[in-house]
C-alpha cells in the first residue's frame, strides 16, 4: 500500500545493525555490545584516570600520593614544643605545623625552612606563666586588624595565632584564633 505522499510503509521487522562505539544487530530488539575501552572492571582506591573526548575511561591507574591540597579526614600533624633560650624562639617549619610556646621570658619569634613552594599555614600557642611578657614576632608578619597577640598574665592561660603565608615566607598573614584562654 503506498500513501497518498507516495511513501509505503515498512510491512514487516527490518534487520537494524550498529556499529562504533556499541555494535549489535536484531530486528524486533537489539543487542548492543559497548566498545572495550582497555579498562578492566574492579574497585579503584585513589586513581588516576585518563578519559577521551566521548568520556569513556580509557586507562587507570593507582596513584601513589595525594596531591597536598586534597582533604585528607583524620590527618594529624606533630605538636612541636619549645621553651625561650635567650630570649628567642625559633620555629622550624619542616618539624611541623603546630608549635606551643612555654612563654617563660620576653620572647622574638622567628621561623625558618618554610616550604619553598605553595601556601603552608601554621598555628603558634602561647601558654603564659603567669608574669607579663613581651613577644615580637617575624617583622614581616602582618596582622588581621594590625594587633598581634597579648600573653595573658595568668598562669597557663594562652592565646593561639595562626599564620599563613604564599610565598615561602618572605611575608606571613597572622590572626589571632583564641585569646586568653584556659
Amino acid at each position: 500500500m503506498t500513501t497518498a505522499l507516495g511513501f509505503t510503509p515498512i510491512s514487516a521487522n527490518q534487520t537494524i545493525t550498529l556499529s562504533g562505539d556499541a555494535s549489535g544487530s536484531g530486528t524486533t530488539a537489539v543487542t548492543l555490545t559497548l566498545a572495550n575501552t582497555g579498562v578492566a572492571a574492579g574497585n579503584y582506591g585513589l586513581v588516576n584516570l585518563a578519559v577521551d573526548s566521548k568520556g569513556r575511561i580509557t586507562s587507570i591507574s593507582n596513584a601513589t600520593s595525594i596531591p597536598a591540597t586534597s582533604i585528607r579526614p583524620g590527618a594529624t600533624e606533630t605538636v612541636v614544643t619549645l621553651s625561650p633560650v635567650a630570649n628567642a624562639v625559633n620555629l622550624d617549619l619542616s618539624q611541623g605545623s603546630y608549635f606551643v610556646i612555654n612563654v617563660t621570658s620576653n620572647v622574638a619569634i622567628t621561623a625558618n625552612n618554610a616550604p619553598a613552594t605553595g601556601a603552608f599555614g601554621f598555628t603558634v600557642e602561647l601558654i603564659s606563666d603567669g608574669t607579663t611578657r613581651g613577644v615580637t614576632y617575624m617583622a614581616n608578619t602582618g596582622w588581621d586588624g594590625d594587633v598581634s597577640p597579648v600573653v595573658p598574665n595568668v598562669l597557663n592561660r594562652k592565646v593561639i595565632a595562626v599564620f599563613s603565608s604564599r610565598n615561602a615566607g618572605v611575608n606571613y598573614s597572622a590572626g589571632i584564633a583564641m585569646a586568653n584562654v584556659a
